[in-house]
């Protein structure tokens, strides 16, 4: 995007910014960046544990993120859990493999 902030002055360069939170696929361990658009939006990176809420409650905007191993993965934002999908069948994993839980 081409932005003239004087009539004569000066032109700026504008790219797309977000911030990344990084989560790791339970099933397989790949690492996932999902990006955020709401919050500061500075190229930061986070991590489901130390992301700001502000930037936590976009989260989802290209979800779901489809994993090499087959499992599909988006982030409940109120408990900040990974969702994984294989199939039809649901699991909520909290911050770790260890976790499990069936959805719903």
């Amino acid at each position: 995007m081409l932005f003239s902030l004087a009539s004569n002055t000066q032109i700026i360069y504008l790219m797309g910014m977000y911030d990344t939170v990084w989560l790791n696929c339970p099933k397989c361990n790949k690492e996932h960046g999902f990006q955020s658009k709401s919050g500061e939006c500075y190229l930061k990176d986070y991590t489901l544990e130390n992301c700001p809420d502000d930037a936590l409650a976009n989260v989802n905007r290209h979800s779901p993120c489809e994993c090499d191993c087959g499992a599909t993965l988006s982030v409940e934002v109120e408990t900040r859990k990974v969702i994984v999908k294989e199939g039809s069948v649901c699991l909520t994993l909290a911050r770790s493999a260890h976790e499990i839980q069936k959805c719903g």
